[in-house]
C-alpha cells in the first residue's frame, strides 16, 4: 500500500512558518486587483485563499480546514478586519452551484490549468501503464503521473483517484508479465512446479528447500550445498528464461520467497507458475554466488590455519634459529682472524667439524618455512 506522504503529491501541513506565509501566501498587487469586483468579505477572502492554495498545491481544497495561520495571514493582507467565522467558511465550501465554482473557473484560467475530467482518464491510464512497465512501487508510478499532469497543465485529481489508476495499471502490466512467462512453460515444467508445491512422493518442504540458505562452511555442508545447487540446476533446465525489468524481477522474487506453499497454491495459475519460475532462477543464481563465498571462506580458513601453524613453528624453532646464527658468527670470526687461505680453511674446520651437512639441512629447512628464497639442491 502507498500512502500520501510517500509520494510527491502536494499537501497542506498543519504548521506553517513565517517564511512560508510571506513567500507563498502573500498576494501580489496584481492578484489583489482580481478581488476588487467582489464586494462581500467572504467572497474576497475565498477568491484569494483559493488562489494561493491552488498555486501552492495544484488543486482546490476546502477552506474551513485550512491552517489558522494561513487564514489569518490572508485576511490581514486583503484588509479584512473582522475575522470570518467557521460557519461562513463551511457555507462557502458548500456553495457547489454558486460563487465557489464560479471563482474556481476564473482561477483555473488565471493560473493556466485545466480541470481533470473523466475523458482525460484514458490518457492518464496510459501514462501509468508505461510507468508500471519499469516501476513496481505505487508511489513511483504516482509520482510519474503527477509529473505528467503538471507538465500538461492539469489540475491534480484526488489522491485516491491517482492511487486507483496506478494500482490498476500495475496489476495489468504484472499480469502481462505473468502471461508472457507462462506462455513459454511446457506441461512438464508446470508439473515440476506443481510437485514443488504439492510433492507427489510425499516429500515434505520441497518449496522451503528451494529457499535454503548455506550454513557455516565445512566439508559436510559444502558437499550438501553442492548437491542443492545441482538440484536447482536440473530443476531450472526445463524452465524458460525470464525477461522482465530488474525492479519487477526482484519484487516478484521477494513475493515468491515470502509465500508458503499453500499460499502459492491459492494464486491464479499464471501468477503461481511465473513466481515459481522466477524464484527457481533467482535461487539458482544466488546459490552459485553462495558456493563461491563458501569456497572463499574455506580458502581463508585454510590460509589462517597455515599462518597460525607457521607462527607456531617459528616460535618452537626459535632456539634452533639462535643456534644457527651463533654458529654463523663463529664462522665469520674464524674466517676474519686468519690471513692465509690454508689457515682460514683450518679455522673453519675447527668451528664446523662434522656439522656442516646437518647445518646446511637445518638452514634449508628454515629458509623453506620462511619462504624468502627458492632452495637449490646442492650437487
Amino acid at each position: 500500500m502507498s500512502s500520501l506522504h510517500e509520494t510527491a503529491y502536494p499537501r497542506l501541513r498543519s504548521t506553517v512558518t513565517e517564511k512560508e506565509l510571506k513567500e507563498y501566501y502573500t498576494p501580489t498587487p496584481e492578484e489583489l486587483s482580481l478581488i476588487e469586483s467582489e464586494k462581500k468579505p467572504i467572497l474576497r477572502f475565498g477568491f484569494m485563499l483559493n488562489l494561493k492554495l491552488l498555486q501552492r498545491l495544484g488543486y482546490f481544497v476546502p477552506l474551513a480546514p485550512a491552517p489558522r495561520s494561513i487564514i489569518a495571514h490572508v485576511m490581514d493582507r486583503i484588509g479584512i478586519k473582522r475575522p470570518l467565522t467557521l460557519k461562513q467558511l463551511k457555507d462557502y465550501d458548500r456553495s457547489g452551484s454558486g460563487s465557489r465554482p464560479r471563482q474556481q473557473h476564473i482561477l483555473r484560467d488565471y493560473v493556466g490549468i485545466r480541470s481533470f475530467a473523466s475523458e482525460d482518464q484514458p490518457w492518464l491510464t496510459d501514462v501509468a501503464e508505461k510507468a508500471a512497465e519499469t516501476k513496481e512501487m505505487l508511489a513511483d508510478i504516482i509520482n510519474v503521473m503527477l509529473e505528467e499532469l503538471v507538465r500538461n497543465h492539469y489540475e491534480l485529481p484526488g489522491f485516491t483517484v491517482l492511487k486507483r489508476i496506478a494500482r490498476s495499471a500495475r496489476n495489468k502490466v504484472n499480469e502481462q508479465c505473468f502471461r508472457d512467462i507462462c506462455s513459454d512453460l511446457t506441461n512438464d515444467a508446470k508439473q515440476k512446479i506443481d510437485e514443488l508445491l504439492n510433492p507427489s512422493d510425499g516429500a515434505y518442504g520441497a518449496w522451503n528447500t528451494l529457499k535454503r540458505e548455506p550454513k557455516k562452511p565445512g566439508n559436510k555442508e559444502v558437499r550438501s550445498y553442492l548437491q542443492h545447487v545441482h538440484w536447482l540446476q536440473v530443476l531450472g533446465e526445463s524452465l524458460p528464461d525470464v525477461d522482465v525489468p530488474v525492479v519487477k524481477y526482484r519484487q516478484f522474487a521477494l513475493e515468491a520467497r515470502a509465500l508458503t506453499a499453500p499460499e502459492m497454491a491459492r494464486l491464479k495459475p499464471n501468477k503461481r507458475y511465473a513466481l515459481a519460475v522466477i524464484l527457481v532462477r533467482q535461487q539458482h543464481s544466488k546459490a552459485l554466488d553462495d558456493v563461491a563465498n563458501l569456497y572463499i571462506k574455506m580458502l581463508r580458513s585454510m590460509e589462517s590455519t597455515a599462518q597460525s601453524a607457521l607462527h607456531q613453528y617459528i616460535l618452537e624453532h626459535q632456539k634452533q634459529i639462535d643456534a644457527l646464527i651463533a654458529k654463523f658468527r663463529d664462522v665469520l670470526v674464524a674466517y676474519d682472524q686468519h690471513q692465509e687461505q690454508t689457515q682460514k680453511f683450518a679455522a673453519l674446520d675447527t668451528v664446523l667439524g662434522d656439522e656442516a651437512s646437518s647445518l646446511i639441512e637445518r638452514c634449508n629447512q628454515h629458509i623453506a618455512y620462511a619462504g624468502k628464497i627458492t632452495i637449490t639442491p646442492s650437487c
